[in-house]
């Protein structure tokens, strides 16, 4: 259809910023009086028209802690020409409710001629994420491969040790602090290589990658980091960035290097306990025996573990056993038992045992720790005694 010959390209242009919430202003530069504002921009910046003079409401409107950049912006887009693009805070007068205002402007004709936009719920939505990032210590970078340029989060900064409250050299700002090199130089030595080898076969292979290293802070302060990286292309198909993350994961690593020593502290005493000694899954799977509970039964491990284990019982408890140990897992609950085992030789071990339910923070059974000795000689001995043979 064509268009409406009654609307002029000031009508269309002024609906189409009333539907993008978009204000407009026009202001004389020479003088620095305000030509006009939009009705959005009015509605935006909580004017009041009734009370008159709107340039001195507008003025007030800024937040007093953006107003000396504000202005310094406007009188160089006065009188140098330069494009005016700043991001600033408003406070609502009918409410006291602080608003973030883009404004962006141009010298046209002696005229300074600009835009409002609202983006408060953008800035809220910004920080709201990188607070997400902060709590869970996942920073987030971004290396444009044309021109080698890396974009980087406040918590990735501070991932690597950088204050991102704090400017660059010259007077730089914090997100440019941070190359691609600089980056690469925070990795500890002893990891680099392998960091920047991940890095260029993800670009190779147009792929990702992911591995764990550490970082060194400037204080000499490391922490450890799981890194995945993935490679975005372009429209002909060619890597045009390299996307990726950083989640400081320095006390998961720390705990699982504490549980890891605790493990082989268990595993070096148990082996050399008297008593045999298992571990199974929550089903009753078994994940390890220790030497002398293959001493015992005269299995080798590798075959005790999973149900090998049930080779080792004497044909004759087999079946006894094997609905004790079924209903046990299900009750969860420790249980004593005896019966024989009976080595691949021929040899017939007499043994009691116990079972106890290993159970995490949450409460939840995740397995059962076992013991058995060999009370063969106590049984023989006894019945010695008692004249039985």
């Amino acid at each position: 259809p064509g268009a409406d010959p009654g609307l002029q390209d000031d009508d269309l242009a002024r609906q189409a910023q009333e539907v993008a919430g978009v204000g407009a202003f026009v202001l004389d530069a020479a003088t620095r009086q305000v030509i006009g504002f939009s009705r959005t921009a009015v509605e935006m910046l909580d004017l009041d028209p009734a009370a008159g003079d709107l340039p001195g409401q507008a003025r007030a409107r800024i937040h007093p802690d953006d107003r000396v950049r504000v202005f310094e912006a406007i009188e160089r887009t006065r009188f140098q020409g330069v494009p005016f693009d700043v991001d600033h805070r408003i406070v609502r007068a009918s409410d006291g409710r602080t608003r973030w205002i883009r404004v962006r402007a141009e010298l046209i004709d002696g005229r300074v001629v600009g835009t409002l936009l609202d983006i408060t719920d953008r800035i809220e939505s910004a920080r709201t994420i990188a607070r997400a990032q902060e709590i869970a210590h996942l920073g987030l970078w971004e290396r444009d491969l044309a021109s080698g340029t890396l974009t980087s989060s406040d918590e990735l900064r501070r991932i690597v040790g950088l204050d991102p409250s704090r400017t660059g050299h010259l007077g730089a700002a914090p997100a440019a602090r941070l190359s691609w090199p600089d980056l690469v130089d925070r990795v500890h030595p002893d990891d680099r290589a392998r960091f920047e080898t991940a890095a260029e076969s993800a670009l190779d292979d147009h792929g990702g990658f992911r591995l764990e290293h550490r970082v060194v802070h400037p204080d000499g302060a490391v922490r450890v980091v799981d890194s995945q990286g993935e490679v975005e292309k372009a429209g002909d198909g060619r890597p045009a960035r390299l996307l990726g993350v950083m989640l400081d994961v320095t006390e998961r690593a720390a705990a699982e290097r504490r549980l890891r020593r605790g493990e082989e502290r268990f595993r070096r005493l148990a082996d050399e306990a008297p008593v045999g000694i298992f571990e199974t899954d929550a089903d009753g799977t078994c994940l390890w025996v220790n030497d002398r509970w293959c001493e015992i039964s005269g299995l080798p491990p590798e075959q005790a573990i999973g149900i090998g284990w049930l080779a080792a019982l004497h044909p004759d408890d087999r079946d006894r056993m094997l609905e004790r140990w079924t209903r046990g897992t299900a009750d969860r609950a420790p249980r004593a038992f005896e019966c024989r085992l009976r080595a691949p030789d021929g040899r017939v071990a007499r043994v009691v045992g116990r079972v106890a339910p290993l159970v995490d923070d949450a409460g939840v059974v995740t397995g059962f720790l076992g013991t058995v000795t060999d009370v063969s000689d106590r049984v023989r001995r006894e019945r010695e005694q008692r004249g039985l043979r």
